[in-house]
């Protein structure tokens, strides 16, 4: 398909939309805005993101809420990784990764 930018993209996306509404992958909400490579919509985009726990930013370990994390957590801080970051990932994550790999 065509860039949704460009005059023809977004006729394309348009007359596609007539035949093939787009859908949020969680809820099947249809979406309504501009085309995203997320294919969530705002409301589940944000579940999938927020996280309600402290993590550590090196190891993603749940921390407490007043853990000085700015060198790891204690259980990271003396380990050496050959990456800089981690991020974790749950369930709601974990699906959105699938959808988007069968999008």
């Amino acid at each position: 398909m065509p860039a949704p930018h460009s005059p023809f993209g977004q006729l394309a996306y348009a007359v596609s939309d007539l035949f093939w509404p787009r859908r949020c992958h969680l809820c099947a909400e249809p979406l309504t805005e501009e085309p995203t490579p997320d294919c969530f919509c705002p409301a589940c985009l944000t579940a999938i993101l927020a996280d309600s726990h402290d993590t550590c930013p090196r190891c993603a370990a749940t921390v407490g809420p007043h853990t000085d994390t700015s060198d790891g957590c204690p259980a990271c801080r003396e380990a050496k990784f050959p990456f800089g970051a981690a991020v974790r990932v749950d369930d709601h994550r974990l699906h959105a990764i699938q959808c988007r790999l069968q999008a």
